[in-house]
């Protein structure tokens, strides 16, 4: 299995609270990256017509993660999820 996940700042985060969003063509993995980081499992899952979102806590910190379709209609989409966003994530491949 080989996966690259890319992490770009957007802006500095304010206190524990870490606004994410997760970017990448239809099947790259971000839901199941998603669900693996929200309950600890890896799931089936369906394309994403829209997106998802999950709040995710680490230790003090509590991600709210947006994991965007990426179907090629979806795309040009993207661009309105970047207002208040702290983290980019660029999923490119699952295997």
């Amino acid at each position: 299995e080989s996966e690259h996940i890319s992490i770009q700042i957007l802006r500095e985060s304010e206190g524990t609270k870490i606004q994410v969003v997760m970017l990448g063509l239809d099947a790259a993995g971000k839901t199941t990256i998603l669900y693996k980081l929200h309950i600890g499992e890896v799931l089936s899952t369906v394309p994403t017509i829209g997106f998802n979102v999950e709040k995710v806590q680490y230790k003090n910190v509590v991600f709210t993660v947006w994991d965007v379709g990426g179907q090629e209609k979806l795309r040009p989409l993207w661009r309105h999820y970047f207002n208040n966003t702290d983290l980019l994530s660029h999923q490119k491949q699952t295997w």
